[in-house]
């Protein structure tokens, strides 16, 4: 024969756990009242109720940012091609300025210059106004000393 003890026959019956005893692994559930049931129901309903309301107040919220950023993209657009325009505007003018107006400007403070020279009177005139000078070829020598401005008497400054 074996050297191991023969078991009981009749094994104890296993205590009933109580119900607020956790269940151990391998032991039945305690019984669940119909009262738990429905409760557990009305909670997972409600829970459902709150998740559904705060994604639809989550749409509604990016739903209105995506409203007001798109506003801002029409916005940005419609500013975009007024800049551009201007620019092409203002391209236009100084091309127009470059051809025709600085040789009619130069042509003019030459002419002016000239008649100076001839008219004392007219030099005195001439000489109230700063001298401007043009703009030559860009060289490497530096810039020359201009004379200040000045002031006539009851000139506001």
């Amino acid at each position: 024969m074996s050297d191991l003890p023969n078991p009981p026959s009749d094994p104890a019956p296993a205590a009933e756990p109580s119900p607020t005893a956790p269940a151990s692994p391998g032991l039945p559930l305690p019984p669940v009242s119909e009262l738990d049931v429905e409760e557990l129901h009305a909670s997972l309903k409600s829970v459902r109720q709150t998740l559904n309301l705060a994604l639809v107040g989550l749409i509604v919220v990016f739903a209105s940012v995506n409203i007001v950023l798109l506003q801002q993209v029409a916005i940005l657009r419609s500013q975009a091609v007024e800049m551009n325009l201007n620019s092409r505007r203002m391209i236009s003018f100084l091309e127009n300025h470059r051809t025709n107006g600085a040789p009619r400007f130069v042509a003019f403070i030459k002419e002016a210059r000239r008649l100076a020279a001839r008219d004392p009177r007219f030099a005195q005139v001439l000489a109230q106004f700063p001298r401007f000078e043009l703009p030559g070829p860009p060289t490497n020598a530096p810039a020359a000393e201009t004379r200040p401005l000045k002031l006539h008497p009851g000139t506001p400054r």
